[in-house]
């Protein structure tokens, strides 16, 4: 808020004189923080200003309580400005952030804080500025409350969480107890064993030196985003937390950016790059849970937990998340890929954790036995293995084993399938991955020429793309034990080029990358069609084998959701007190190629059938596309007698990754509707109605469907065609989200609320003989030299079904 003009000084003796005069409280900037004697608090102060750096920001506290802000030590702050050196948060964002530092022997007594915030440089606490703005708050300096304290050795520090009254912030499901003094302990344990165990909001995973590791934090709070979580782990065994790697999770909020699980649910994950020179003696972890962003000695919320570790020097295992892996290039390079999404997009990101050196390419799978990737290098039998790390480990000729092709995977038991040729598969026992043996072989019904499948653990089969016919193929894998086998051929003819890189997630959804396009795409395990996730951006060099431990969905999907419903007022918005129809009611949901106005490019995606309380809802959708969601008007579960007011389909729904588009209603009205149809011409541009024109006229057809009755109808449908003499030039349906097709006449309003109108302007031009007046026309016939404007020959107006109408300039329609 702007100051607001105090004609005289507006002294008080508890500092409101300004805040409860007749002008009102211009003092709102900042709730004064509670400080305490002898502890450091940061403060943050919300300013406005031209562009930032144009204010400057002085505070001072009378830490003496002698009613003066001249003592020495009284400024805390001088000169700040947003985003500037002593601005802590670093950033222009309209916030200062700064340390109020309270001295030890400050008198824990009533004072006051001034807040001084003007272009002028230099101010003190008295003297008068040309602009901005002074606020006085009256404060009381206190004695420092309980804390909870961290219980690493002291070389870590003394972390404090001051506790005051009930405590709403804290780590795990145990409120944190008082530590009247430090709890440094050689194995982090001082605080767990001093009486009251409150040390539970992780159980920290084995970490290996080199590897990646998931943390999860249990978290609690009194509203989401209230509080940030820092996390440090000693990694290399100095005893502090000095080391800038060593800040391992830093101002992360549940189901912010930085969580793992993308979701508000009491929980933060977060993954954690071990250095490959970690310490393997014991050493310490830190969490820190509050309001509290800088990572002060004390925060004034929350809790700290410390923790003792070890860091193994084993290889390390992959760790089974949303990434998907795969092997490129002459040399083997191992690429871990990483899908976001932004807005309606995604990208692909990728790291890579190793090279072989040389070829190494072949059957490549994830071993949920080790959480190690195995392979079998193509026209040999020679297995290979690769740690988390990316190191490439030769383990020797599988004896008995048949050379390997291209493809592979492995089952979670560890038995590992790989082709031999289009009509022979391995199958190895990599159970014990040590010593790895030959069970035999699977005989094919059929050729099958795949460069890669994948296992689905929905179903049990595995999938792959016949290169032979461009299309999807299933198969069965007999237990893992000899056999024969007959793969089935599916879905269109649409897979050219390579596709060499196949993966499942943990769901069931199918993922194959093209090395022809470099294109990502989600394929569906029934129909075999695909819809296009993202063009990744770098190559793979011709060779690609995938891999993947079947873990979360590697894309961010979202969801619709919506209900069927009485719209008992036709407002089109489903109210409070409106009821839901049953179970049973068929709606099917379409990606409509980001062609909202055009279903012929439309692919089915799939039918649901509201449940028993009227909703439904589509999971597992791209944020790339939008959707058309149609209710099946015809559904015997709907009963007889109902007229649909919303919009019927849907038309270009969008969503957001990890979330629910919500609301995607279909309301059905009671009473019926009741539609007219007018329409005239004009001079382009004018209003005035135009009974002829001449040759080289722009014309403006203007139509009007009016609804006079109670109901909402969706789907009316008005078509205009085109007279001889004239050509099409432009319409204005886009505008009002309606379309207009030139060649067919169809006008598709959709839907018109009770009482409510719409309105289409066509402008077409008269031709001149021989020579259109424009683009070319639908219209063959040459404008005369003058001619009358008439009604089209034919008009049809269409609510929920097609009705004729006769020919003539107004119309009705009721129904």
């Amino acid at each position: 808020m702007n100051g607001d003009g105090d004609g005289s000084a507006q002294h008080s003796a508890d500092a409101s004189g300004d805040d409860t005069d007749a002008r009102g409280d211009d003092e709102d900037e900042e709730a004064f923080p509670q400080l305490y004697g002898g502890l450091t608090r940061s403060v943050a102060i919300p300013v406005g200003e031209p562009s930032p750096g144009t204010g400057r920001l002085s505070v001072f506290v009378d830490f003496g309580a002698d009613g003066t802000f001249l003592t020495p030590g009284d400024q805390v702050a001088a000169d700040l400005t947003d985003g500037g050196a002593g601005d802590l948060d670093g950033a222009a964002d309209g916030v200062i952030t700064f340390d109020i530092a309270v001295p030890p022997t400050a008198p824990l007594v009533p004072t006051f804080a001034r807040l001084r915030f003007s272009s002028v440089a230099g101010l003190d606490a008295i003297t008068a500025a040309a602009d901005g703005e002074v606020e006085d708050y009256a404060i009381t300096l206190k004695t420092p409350p309980d804390a909870d304290r961290g219980d690493a050795p002291a070389s870590y520090g003394n972390p404090q969480h001051v506790i005051e009254g009930a405590t709403t912030i804290y780590l795990g499901t145990v409120p944190p107890d008082v530590d009247l003094i430090a709890q440094n302990t050689p194995t982090s344990d001082g605080d767990d064993l001093d009486g009251s165990d409150d040390e539970d909001g992780v159980v920290l995973p084995q970490l290996y030196a080199g590897g990646l590791a998931e943390i999860t934090v249990k978290v609690v709070e009194p509203a989401p985003a209230t509080a940030y979580l820092q996390g440090l782990i000693d990694f290399d065994g100095d005893g502090t937390f000095a080391q800038t790697n060593e800040r391992v999770a830093r101002d992360l909020q549940d189901g912010a950016p930085g969580d793992k699980d993308g979701a508000v649910n009491g929980s933060i994950t977060f993954e954690v790059s071990v250095p490959a020179g970690a310490t393997s003696l014991p050493t310490h972890a830190r969490l820190r849970w509050s309001t509290d962003t800088f990572d002060a000695q004390t925060a004034f919320d929350g809790e700290v937990e410390d923790y003792v570790l070890t860091i193994s020097n084993d290889p390390p295992p992959f760790l089974c998340d949303a990434s998907i892996f795969r092997f490129d290039e002459s040399d083997t390079i191992l690429r871990r890929l990483q899908i976001t999404a932004s807005g309606n997009s995604y990208a692909v990101g990728q790291t890579t954790l190793g090279s072989a050196g040389n070829r190494r390419d072949g059957a490549w799978g994830f071993n949920a036995v080790d959480s190690y990737l195995y392979g079998v290098r193509t026209n040999s039998r020679r297995l290979y293995r690769v740690d988390g790390g990316g190191t490439f480990t030769d383990l020797g000729n599988i004896g008995g084993a048949e050379d390997a092709a291209n493809a592979g995977d492995i089952l979670p038991d560890g038995t590992m399938i790989y082709a031999v040729d289009e009509v022979t598969w391995q199958i190895i026992d990599l159970s014990v991955p040590a010593a790895p043996s030959n069970l035999g072989l699977l005989d094919l019904s059929r050729d099958i020429f795949t460069e890669d499948f994948a296992w689905n653990p929905a179903d049990g089969l595995v999938y792959g793309v016949d290169q032979a016919t461009g299309r999807m193929f299933r198969a069965p894998v007999n237990g893992g034990l000899p056999g024969t086998i007959t793969p089935v051929l599916f879905g269109p003819a649409i897979y050219a080029g390579t596709f060499a890189s196949v993966w499942f997630d943990e769901d069931g959804r199918l993922y194959g990358y093209s090395n022809t396009t470099n294109n990502l795409f989600l394929i569906d395990t029934v129909t075999g069609q695909t819809r296009q996730i993202a063009a990744l951006p770098f190559d793979e060099g011709g060779v690609s084998d995938g891999a993947s431990c079947r873990g979360p969905a590697p894309v961010p999907l979202g969801a619709v959701s919506g209900n069927v419903y009485e719209d008992d007022n036709a407002s089109d918005v489903r109210d409070a007190g409106e009821a839901n129809f049953g179970a049973g009611i068929g709606i099917t949901l379409f990606d409509d190629a980001r062609t909202s106005a055009d279903p012929s490019d439309d692919l089915l995606l799939g039918t649901v059938e509201t449940a028993a309380d009227g909703t439904f809802g589509f999971g597992d959708l791209l944020v790339n596309a939008t959707y058309r969601i149609l209710l099946d008007e015809a559904d015997p579960d709907l009963g007889t007698g109902r007229t649909i007011g919303t919009s019927n389909p849907r038309l270009g729904v969008a969503v957001t990754a990890n979330s629910v588009t919500t609301d995607q209603d279909f309301g059905f009205d009671a009473a019926g509707a009741d539609l007219s149809i007018t329409k005239y011409a004009a001079l382009s541009r004018a209003t005035a109605p135009r009974s002829s024109a001449a040759p080289g006229d722009l014309i403006d057809w203007i139509i009007t469907v009016q609804n006079s009755g109670g109901g909402s109808p969706s789907g009316v449908k008005v078509i205009d065609r085109l007279p001889d003499g004239f050509e099409y030039v432009s319409d204005d349906a886009p505008a009002t989200g309606d379309t207009y097709d030139p060649a067919t006449g169809l006008w598709f309003v959709d839907e018109i609320l009770a009482g409510s109108s719409e309105t289409l302007t066509i402008t077409r031009g008269c031709s001149i003989r021989g020579k259109p007046r424009t683009a070319p026309r639908s219209s063959t016939a040459p404008c005369p030299t003058r001619t009358a404007i008439r009604t089209p020959a034919r008009w049809w107006m269409t609510a929920m079904t097609a009705w004729p109408m006769t020919t003539r300039p107004s119309m009705r329609w009721r129904g």
